[in-house]
């Protein structure tokens, strides 16, 4: 069987498949970022997992693939507590990895993601390069955390006569039930000191962008410009240039849901890489964890595989 388990900070989840990609099980399970976790916290959690699973999995000779947040300079930490654990087969990978493989299934593409951190990482030929990803404190640029909080600087800017009127700022006081802009400091500092909640602002970008707010359609053109700067980047780490043919996935909250980003996004690719191709996909990177798994066992991707995976989250979850 092939174990995927998709761990972040906030929680984890877990498929189990067959070798033919029939999904057996499915399951939400605790977090395991090590970094805010620990070593002791995280091994209670992932044998919380294995907890549920050993009914139904042969960790003998059972594959797993953990994609983790926290992962890159953690490797051995985790590797170290999985083989104390009793799994012999597993591979480890960081969620941008599992996310490109389950965006282009095994082939060679980019893949930019704006969810509420963003990234964008492509391989050409065994050659990978990736840009972004850094975390919102020092970077995500494009993502929706970032639209969120040029959401709430661009309305304090706009109260101080800085730049021009946006109704972002009647927007933020009724999303936040408060008499004046001011009054939602407390407010943020308090409850929404986790980029996640920030991101949520981006509905109200949206929203006003919609409406023909100019403020809130600059920080969507802002948004679109940053992403392609990390697409470009990536293209020209693996040897990309003017004249190739290639193919470009985006997916994340927010190029899945704003028109307008999907619509700047593709403009600026085109405009640099006219043979490109850009398409949006909603395909979660637990696919990508199970691809791993497959390849593990047999040495090479399958299409099947990944389709039937696909298929069968769908119709299932």
């Amino acid at each position: 069987m092939f174990v995927a388990v998709d761990g972040g900070g906030t929680g984890s989840r877990i498929v189990v498949t067959d070798e033919s990609g029939n999904i057996l099980k499915y399951f939400d399970g605790p977090p395991l970022n090590i970094n805010t976790l620990g070593d002791i916290k995280f091994e209670r959690n992932i044998r919380n997992i294995l907890g549920k699973l050993q009914n139904i999995v042969d960790f003998d000779v059972s594959v797993f693939c953990f994609d983790l947040a926290g992962v890159t300079m953690n490797k051995m930490r985790i590797s170290n507590i999985l083989a104390k654990l009793g799994i012999r087969h597993f591979e480890i990978v960081s969620d941008i990895e599992a996310t490109f493989l389950a965006m282009g299934g095994g082939e060679d593409c980019i893949v930019v993601s704006a969810g509420t951190g963003s990234f964008a990482y492509g391989r050409k030929n065994n050659v990978s390069h990736r840009a972004g990803g850094w975390g919102y404190i020092i970077d995500d640029e494009g993502s929706g955390y970032w639209v969120g909080s040029r959401a709430l600087k661009y309305s304090f800017m706009s109260i101080d006569g800085r730049i021009g009127k946006t109704i972002l700022v009647d927007k933020l006081k009724d999303f936040f039930n408060v008499s004046n802009l001011e009054d939602i400091i407390p407010i943020i500092y308090r409850d929404y000191v986790s980029p996640r909640k920030i991101s949520g602002l981006a509905k109200i970008v949206n929203e006003a962008a919609e409406e023909g707010d100019e403020i809130a359609k600059k920080i969507f053109d802002e948004a679109s410009l940053e992403l392609f700067m990390m697409i470009d980047s990536v293209a020209h780490g693996i040897g990309l240039s003017f004249f190739d043919s290639f193919i470009v996935y985006g997916t994340g909250g927010l190029i899945l849901n704003v028109k307008l980003v999907r619509k700047k996004l593709k403009k600026y690719i085109l405009e640099r890489y006219p043979k490109f191709q850009f398409s949006v996909k909603n395909v979660s990177n637990i696919v990508g964890s199970l691809m791993l798994c497959y390849k593990y066992k047999y040495g090479e991707f399958d299409k099947n595989f990944y389709s039937k995976v696909i298929t069968g989250l769908h119709y299932k979850y």
